[in-house]
C-alpha cells in the first residue's frame, strides 16, 4: 500500500509531478463549475472519486515502471461512488437515475458508454484484492474535506468489503424504481443527452494534459475577421468574370442574409436554415452569418461539419484563406493533416483535435454524431465545445432519414443547453418538423431571389442505357460543351462506362474517381481533374464517378450524366452543371436508367428505401424536362410524398428507451445507411510504380518521415513487425494508423480473401500483386472480373 499523498496520477513531466490528490480535486472543481445545488455536489464527489483506483499499489508500480503489468482502475471509483450516495437519506428516488448514470460514467471513463443493466458497471473489473492495495484512510479523510456532504468512508477494508458486496441488489431495487415507460418525448431527449458525462470527461482528460479551455474567436478580434471575410469575397470576385450573373446573385442573397440577422438578436430558435441554389457561395454566406451571431453574443467558437473528407478539406481551406485564421481539422486522418512539421504530435495536440479546442472547427458528420449520440467516454467531451459555438452543418440531406430525426431532434436539446446555434446549409433541405421541434426553425432566407437565368436543364431519358449508350453520349456532350462527367452508382458501373469510353473516345482527356482507389491515389486524381478543368488548352474532358463528386466539391462542368438515383441526389449532381453560371448556354443535366451488360440495375443496391424510389419515379418521369427554377419545387414535393408515407414516431421512441438506460438504442448512431462488411486493403503503391511518389501530398510525406519511412512498403513492414506497435504510445499509434488507412483501400471481406496476405493480429491486410492495381481505376476493375453488386 502507497500512501494517498503520494500517489502519481501519471508519469511526470519533466520536473512537473501531477499527484492523484491534485488531479481528483481539480477534476471535482472542474466537472461541476458548470452546475449548481445538488447536481453541482454530484459532479464534484464523482470527479473527486473517479480514479481513486490509481492508489491501488498495483497501479502505482505500473505508471512508476516498476511493472509491466497495469491493473484496472475506473471500477473502485464506481463502486465507492455509489455506496456513498446510496447510503440511507442521503438521495432522493427523483435522483437516484442521475447518481446511477454517474456511476456508470465512472466505470466506463476510459472505455465504451454502456447501458444501466441489472448487473452494476462495476461487476466485470471487480478485484476483492484491490481493496488491501489502497489507503483508505488517506482517501475517507480526502472525501470529508471535500465532499462532507456524504457518509464516512469505513477504513477498515473488511468492513468495506461487506458493506460493498451488498450493493449490487440495492443497484437492482433503484434500477426497477425510477423506470419510467411513461416518459414524455421532449423530457427524455433532455435525459438522453450526455451532459454530465462531458462534463466528467472533459475535466477528467484536461487536467490529465495540463489543457485549458479555448474561449474561441474573442469579442474583439471579430471585426477584423470580418474584414478579412469582406475582402477575401472582393478578391474572389476580381478572378472571376465581373459580369457574370452569378457575382450579382450572391452579393444580394448574402446583404438578404447578413439583414435578416440584424433583425434576429434575440432568435425564437436554435436552428436557422439556409436554403439556396448550389453554387450561390454558401460556405463563405455561412462563415459571415457565423460571425454576426458571433459579434452578437461577444465572441465565441465556428464549428463547420461537412459530410465527406473532400467537402471538408476544400472549405477549411476557403474559411482559413478568408479569415487568416488556423482550422482545426477533426477526422479520422486529422492527426496528420493538422501536423505542421515531422515531429509526431503531442498528447496535449491530438486531445486539442478530439476537443475542438480552436477559435474555428471543420470535422465531419460521423465526428459530429458521435459528439451527440457519444459510443465512447472520450466522444462525449466535444459536447462542451458546443457552449456559445455557431454549428454549420453543410449538406445534412445527405444523412439518412431515420438518423436525420434523431439528429435535428438531439441537436435542438445540446443547442439549447449550451446555447449554441446551428445553421442548416444546403439547396435541399429535409423537413425539420419530423423532430417534433420545441420551436420552428427560422430561414434566414425566406424565399430566394430567382436566378438571372437558369444554368442548366434536366432532361430525363427515354429508355435505359447500357455503358456503350453513356459512352456515346458523353462524347456528344464533350464535344459540344468540353466538359462531361459521369456519375454512376456503384464502383462497377463506372468501371464499365470507363472501359466503354477507352475504346470509343478519341483526343478526350478521361479520368475516373471512385473509392476502389486508395486515399492518397483519389486525392491526387481529384487535383489532376481541377487542373484539367481549369486549363483552357485542354481539349476535353470526361469524368467518370461514383457518388463522390455529387455534393461539395467545387467543380463545373458543361455537361452530367446521373444514373438515376433520389431526388435530392439529382440536384446535388445538379450543382456540378455550369455551377458559377460561366456558360451563357445551359448545361445539360441528363437522368437516365443504368442497365448493365449483365441486364440488372445496381440502383436498388445503394438506394434501398422502395419508396424513395417510388417518389423518384413518380416525379421525374421518362422524357420529362425541367429548367433549374422548376427543380426546386420538385425537391420540397419529393420531401413531402416520403415524410408522409414514412412513419418515423417510432424512430423518436429511442429517446425513451435511451433515457430509460438502454444508451445503446442512440449511442454510436452513424449519418448514413449501413454499407456491406468491407475490410481495409493495404496496397503500397505511391504513384505509377512501386518507386514513385506522385501521388503523395505534402502532410502524408511529412508523416512518413516522422515514421522514419520513405515508401509504402517500409511503412507496411513496420506495421507487421513484431512488437513495433506495442512500443508506441496510444497517440503516436493513432497517428501511425491515420497515416497507413491513406494507402487503404476499403474492399467487401469476400472479394479480398484470396488476393491478400493476413496477418495474424493485424485488421488491415496487404494487396499481394502490385500488378493488379491500375494507375487510372484503381482496383475497380475486379468488380468486372467477378461479378455481382460491388459497391463502397
Amino acid at each position: 500500500m502507497i500512501q494517498l499523498e503520494d500517489c502519481w496520477a501519471r508519469p511526470p513531466r519533466g520536473d512537473r509531478q501531477l499527484l492523484l490528490t491534485e488531479h481528483l480535486e481539480q477534476v471535482a472543481k472542474m466537472a461541476s463549475a458548470s452546475a449548481s445545488g445538488t447536481e453541482a455536489r454530484e459532479l464534484y464527489s464523482a470527479g473527486l472519486l473517479h480514479d481513486i483506483g490509481k492508489a491501488r499499489a498495483s497501479w502505482q508500480a505500473y505508471i512508476r515502471k516498476q511493472s509491466t503489468r497495469s491493473s484496472n482502475h475506473a471500477f473502485l471509483g464506481a463502486v465507492v461512488f455509489f455506496w456513498c450516495w446510496s447510503r440511507p437519506n442521503v438521495t432522493r428516488p427523483e435522483r437516484y437515475r442521475t447518481i446511477m448514470e454517474l456511476t456508470c460514467d465512472i466505470a466506463n471513463h476510459h472505455g465504451q458508454l454502456s447501458d444501466l443493466r441489472e448487473e452494476p458497471p462495476w461487476w466485470d473489473g471487480w478485484q476483492r484484492t484491490a481493496l488491501e492495495e489502497v489507503d483508505w484512510v488517506g482517501i475517507a479523510h480526502l472525501v470529508h474535506r471535500c465532499c462532507p456532504y456524504l457518509p464516512p468512508i469505513p477504513t477498515d477494508v473488511t468492513v468495506l468489503d461487506r458493506e460493498l458486496k451488498r450493493l449490487p441488489y440495492l443497484w437492482q431495487e433503484w434500477l426497477e424504481e425510477w423506470f419510467d415507460p411513461r416518459l414524455k418525448l421532449n423530457e427524455a431527449v433532455e435525459r438522453s443527452m450526455r451532459i454530465r458525462t462531458a462534463c466528467l470527461i472533459q475535466a477528467d482528460r484536461f487536467d490529465a494534459a495540463q489543457l485549458a479551455l479555448d474561449p474561441g474567436i474573442k469579442a474583439e478580434e471579430i471585426p477584423t475577421v470580418r474584414e478579412n471575410v469582406r475582402r477575401f469575397i472582393q478578391s474572389s470576385v476580381r478572378t472571376q468574370s465581373e459580369s457574370s450573373p452569378l457575382v450579382a446573385y450572391r452579393k444580394e442573397v448574402s446583404q438578404e442574409v447578413l439583414a435578416r440577422l440584424e433583425t434576429l438578436r434575440e432568435p425564437s430558435s436554435r436552428i436557422f436554415s439556409m436554403e439556396l441554389p448550389t453554387g450561390s457561395g454558401k460556405t463563405l454566406l455561412a462563415l459571415q452569418a457565423s460571425l454576426n451571431l458571433l459579434e452578437q453574443r461577444g465572441g465565441g467558437r465556428m464549428i463547420y461539419v461537412a459530410p465527406y473528407l473532400s467537402i471538408l478539406s476544400q472549405a477549411a481551406d476557403v474559411m482559413s484563406r478568408a479569415t487568416g485564421m488556423e482550422v482545426l481539422e477533426h477526422h479520422h486522418m486529422a492527426a496528420l493533416t493538422n501536423s505542421t512539421n515531422d515531429e509526431i504530435l503531442r498528447e496535449e495536440d491530438l486531445l486539442v483535435q478530439e476537443s475542438w479546442q480552436a477559435p474555428l472547427v471543420a470535422t465531419t458528420f460521423n465526428q459530429f454524431f458521435r459528439a451527440l449520440f457519444p459510443l465512447r467516454a472520450h466522444e462525449s467531451m466535444r459536447l462542451a465545445a458546443l457552449s456559445g459555438a455557431v454549428v454549420v452543418v453543410d449538406e445534412p440531406q445527405i444523412i439518412s432519414p431515420e438518423a436525420w430525426v434523431l439528429f435535428v431532434k438531439g441537436l435542438e436539446q445540446v443547442l439549447e443547453v449550451y446555447n449554441g446555434y446551428a445553421i442548416l446549409s444546403t439547396a435541399t433541405l429535409p423537413p425539420l418538423d419530423v423532430g417534433k421541434l420545441r420551436r420552428r426553425p427560422l430561414p434566414l432566407v425566406e424565399k430566394p431571389p430567382p436566378l438571372p437565368s437558369p444554368r442548366y436543364l434536366l432532361r430525363c431519358g427515354d429508355h435505359p442505357w447500357t455503358a456503350s449508350e453513356v459512352a456515346s453520349k458523353a462524347i456528344e456532350e464533350a464535344q459540344e460543351l468540353k466538359t462531361c462527367a459521369i456519375i454512376v452508382n456503384t464502383i462497377r458501373d463506372a468501371q464499365e462506362v470507363y472501359a466503354e469510353l477507352q475504346s470509343q473516345a478519341r483526343e478526350i482527356d478521361l479520368y475516373m474517381v471512385t473509392g476502389a482507389m486508395t486515399a492518397i491515389h483519389k486525392g491526387h486524381r481529384i487535383r489532376e481533374i481541377f487542373g484539367a478543368l481549369r486549363d483552357q488548352a485542354s481539349e476535353r474532358v470526361i469524368v467518370v464517378s461514383t457518388q463522390v463528386l455529387e455534393a461539395g466539391v467545387d467543380l463545373s462542368f458543361g455537361a452530367i450524366l446521373r444514373a438515376r438515383s433520389l431526388v435530392p441526389s439529382i440536384v446535388q449532381s445538379a450543382g456540378r452543371v455550369n455551377r458559377h453560371g460561366e456558360n451563357p448556354v445551359p448545361g445539360r443535366l441528363w437522368i437516365f436508367d443504368y442497365v448493365r451488360g449483365d441486364g440488372r440495375s445496381s440502383r436498388e443496391f445503394v438506394y434501398r428505401d422502395k419508396i424513395n424510389r417510388q417518389e423518384t419515379d413518380r416525379l421525374l418521369t421518362p422524357e420529362r424536362e425541367l429548367v433549374e427554377d422548376e427543380v426546386t419545387p420538385v425537391v420540397g414535393e419529393y420531401y413531402r410524398a416520403v415524410f408522409q408515407r414514412h412513419s418515423y414516431d417510432s424512430v423518436l421512441q429511442k429517446f425513451i428507451h435511451a433515457a430509460n438506460g438502454e444508451w445503446s438504442a442512440i449511442g454510436g448512431l452513424e449519418p448514413f445507411e449501413a454499407e456491406v462488411p468491407t475490410v481495409p486493403v493495404f496496397v503500397a503503391l505511391a504513384g505509377p510504380t512501386e518507386s514513385a511518389l506522385t501521388w503523395l501530398d505534402d502532410a502524408t510525406v511529412k508523416a512518413m518521415r516522422a515514421f522514419h519511412c520513405e515508401t509504402p512498403g517500409q511503412l507496411f513492414e513496420r506495421y507487421v513487425g513484431r512488437g513495433s506497435l506495442s512500443r508506441l504510445d496510444f497517440n503516436t499509434r493513432r497517428r501511425f494508423m491515420s497515416l497507413l488507412l491513406r494507402f487503404c483501400v476499403n474492399m467487401p471481406v469476400k472479394r479480398v480473401l484470396q488476393r491478400v496476405e493476413r496477418y495474424e493480429n493485424r485488421s488491415i491486410v496487404k494487396w499481394v500483386d502490385l500488378k493488379e492495381y491500375s494507375n487510372e481505376t484503381g482496383l475497380a476493375h475486379l468488380a468486372l472480373d467477378e461479378g455481382g453488386a460491388y459497391f463502397l
